[in-house]
């Protein structure tokens, strides 16, 4: 193994490091930007079919809908979606600590298939834990 092999072998041990550990500053993922709610999401508001207070946010090509709590025993809801592909786990780790409260535990439950709902073919669903909102 010469030298050179060596040290790009450290660089991508040192690289793969990172992965996986949340918001580390060395992270290199697009920054998140809040967006407008579009008009299909505002009706969507309207009818109560969307939670009041609702965001959407892009980070790259992901976009992000953080939904608070609506009423007591309903937690925070995050789902986060990506045109072409399921999100990176930095990806989702990224949002997660920059969007919801940071001294709350989040699940990523995979339901029944009865109870399963998205809208989006990648996107990932977080809950407030012990708060899903399964009883709507």
């Amino acid at each position: 193994m010469t030298a050179k092999s060596k040290s790009l072998g450290a660089a991508k041990r040192r690289d793969m490091a990172f992965v996986g550990l949340g918001p580390h500053p060395q992270t290199k993922l697009p920054p998140i930007k809040e967006e407008p709610l579009p008009l299909g999401m505002i009706v969507l508001l309207q009818q109560g079919r969307l939670e009041l207070g609702t965001r959407l946010y892009s980070m790259g090509q992901c976009s992000i809908l953080v939904s608070p709590p609506i009423e007591e025993g309903w937690g925070w809801h995050l789902s986060i979606a990506h045109p072409t592909r399921y999100p990176a786990w930095d990806e989702v780790a990224k949002a997660r600590y920059a969007l919801l409260p940071t001294d709350v535990n989040f699940d990523m439950p995979l339901p029944r298939t009865e109870d399963y709902v998205s809208i989006h073919a990648n996107c990932f669903h977080m809950w407030e834990s012990g708060k899903l909102r399964s009883e709507r």
